[in-house]
C-alpha cells in the first residue's frame, strides 16, 4: 500500500516524473520534501499502517526499483542513464546514511 502513495506523489507531475523519476526519487522522495497535503498523508498512512519512519528510504528504494524495472522497456539508453543509473550512489548513499 505505501507504494501506492509514493505513486501518488511521484507522479502528481506525471510529465517530470515519466523523464526524470530518478530526480524525483532522489530530491523528493528520498529527502521527504512534500507539500503539506503531502505530509499529512505520509504521516497518517504510516501511522496506520505502523511504518517506522526508519524505513522511509528503503521504501522509497523499493518503489524506485519497481517503478524502473516497469518502465524500462518503454525508454531509451538515455532515459536509463537518467533514472537508473546516475540516481543509483545518491539513493545507495541515502541508504547507507540510515
Amino acid at each position: 500500500p505505501l507504494l501506492d502513495l509514493l505513486h501518488l506523489i511521484a507522479f502528481n507531475r506525471k510529465w517530470l516524473a515519466m523523464n526524470h523519476l530518478g530526480r524525483v526519487v532522489t530530491r523528493k522522495l528520498m529527502m521527504r520534501r512534500f507539500a503539506s497535503w503531502e505530509r499529512i498523508m505520509v504521516d497518517k498512512y504510516n501511522a496506520a499502517l505502523g511504518i517506522d519512519d526508519d524505513l522511509w528510504q528503503g521504501f522509497v528504494a523499493i518503489y524506485w526499483m519497481n517503478r524502473v524495472a516497469q518502465m524500462l522497456r518503454l525508454f531509451d539508453d538515455r532515459w536509463v542513464n537518467r533514472n537508473l543509473i546516475q540516481p543509483l550512489p545518491r539513493i545507495q548513499s541515502a541508504l547507507r546514511s540510515q
